[in-house]
């Protein structure tokens, strides 16, 4: 107990500041169309233990990175944590470890994590809040930095949530608004994204969608959020063929959130997993079918659904241009004119790949074909954790062995343009 309450004393403040660590910028060679030089930085945890698996989880903005380190065991196993990572000319400096300040075993604190300006927000998905142990029902941290460093400044748990309901397996920030998922997977229907406002006392709930069909399964895994619509994935929606996935598409207006669209393949089938990763940046979003055939069995693709007057259609799909059977290529994030999309990323012999897609003037051309430098089998590149911010991209490899087995690491790839 008194080892408990000198960790709550210390954490109240929010941040473990860490030695600060500098990682080294390496050119890597890209296949790139506009001739952009590309720089990858390989990031590593400066306390790196086995089995810590940091980049399970990742966000950028600006010049400030975060990383979750979700094997972290503060008392025994995967209480969890995340490591702040400062951009300063010398590259890349690790300033801050955050831990939740009533951590417990087995939280998964940072299950998911994003930020914005001045907050970061993590999730805890199996957070118990008081309850029984192993009760799963989740929780949001809320961070913000001041002139002293990182701070606690709230924890976000619904009123009535129940168990197993896993809020913070997937949580977004976007101006003063939070949204998190809550997949509840042991329940059909029962998944739902709920929604916090800001306010000058704190943070207050504000909203919960809910899904749409009774039959769906795991609504919420997997979302996304750019301040004005919300974007969730079903890859096990059946509509139009066992597994071939669907899409719900959520606006804001000023009576608050409208009914979804549906969005599903055009040419969908079978085993397609459509809806597995989705992005959203304004009128633009893209969706993950890292299961269809195009170019061999579980190849992948990503569409491209485009936003008018009369509603989202779909405008492009996109394979990679060496694309072959079992590379799940489908994993995406995006951010205005730029697409990044993972292939390979799962606990295979493959060793993962990141594709880096341009629109130009209205199409969507592959740009960049980025690979880790010291590349490796069975690291997981991709496979969880990928997020980009003005060109910058990361992404996790939290099998990497590279502290110490199974640590993990998180690459950060940036271009040059060559003018």
């Amino acid at each position: 107990m008194e080892g408990r309450s000198l960790m709550s004393r210390r954490v109240a403040v929010a941040a473990v500041l860490a030695t600060a660590m500098v990682a080294t910028a390496t050119s890597v060679p890209a296949l790139g169309l506009d001739g952009d030089r590309w720089f990858e930085v390989k990031l590593t945890a400066s306390d790196a233990a086995s089995g810590d698996y940091f980049g399970e989880a990742a966000a950028i903005d600006g010049d400030t990175l975060v990383a979750s380190k979700t094997g972290f065991d503060l008392y025994t196993m995967f209480s969890g944590s995340v490591i702040v990572f400062e951009r300063e000319r010398s590259g890349w400096t690790e300033v801050a470890e955050l831990i939740a300040s009533d951590a417990q075993d087995s939280d998964h604190f940072g299950d998911s994590v994003d930020i914005e300006g001045d907050t970061i927000v993590v999730g805890a998905s199996d957070q118990d809040n008081g309850g029984v142990f192993s009760a799963r029902q989740g929780a949001v941290y809320v961070f913000t930095r001041t002139v002293s460093g990182w701070v606690e400044s709230a924890k976000l748990v619904p009123a009535g949530i129940q168990d197993d309901e896993f809020l913070g397996t997937s949580v977004r920030i976007a101006g003063d608004t939070i949204v998190a998922g809550a997949p509840n997977p042991d329940v059909l229907g029962g998944g739902s994204v709920y929604i916090w406002t800001r306010v000058r006392a704190g943070w207050v709930e504000s909203g919960k969608l809910t899904a749409p069909d009774d039959g769906i399964q795991n609504f919420a895994w997997e979302l996304d959020f750019d301040g004005e619509t919300i974007v969730v994935g079903d890859a096990r929606d059946d509509e139009i063929g066992t597994n071939a996935g669907a899409g719900y598409i959520y606006t804001r207006s000023r009576f608050g959130w409208n009914d979804p669209v549906k969005i599903a393949a055009p040419d969908g089938t079978d085993g397609d997993g459509f809806g597995g990763s989705m992005a959203v940046s304004g009128n633009v979003v893209a969706v993950g079918a890292a299961g269809d055939d195009d170019l061999g069995d579980a190849s992948g693709s990503v569409y491209i659904f485009k936003r008018s007057r009369r509603g989202w259609h779909p405008t492009a799909k996109l394979n990679a241009s060496d694309g072959a059977a079992g590379d799940f290529f489908g994993r995406v994030t995006l951010d205005g004119e730029t697409l990044g999309v993972i292939a390979g990323g799962g606990f295979t012999a493959h060793e993962g790949a990141l594709y880096v897609y341009k629109n130009e003037r209205g199409a969507w051309v592959e740009a960049a074909r980025l690979s880790p430098t010291d590349v490796s089998d069975y690291v997981a590149f991709g496979r969880s954790a990928l997020a980009i911010d003005n060109g910058t991209i990361a992404v996790g490899a939290w099998y990497d062995d590279e502290g110490a087995l199974d640590a993990g690491a998180v690459y950060v790839y940036s271009a040059l343009p060559n003018r």
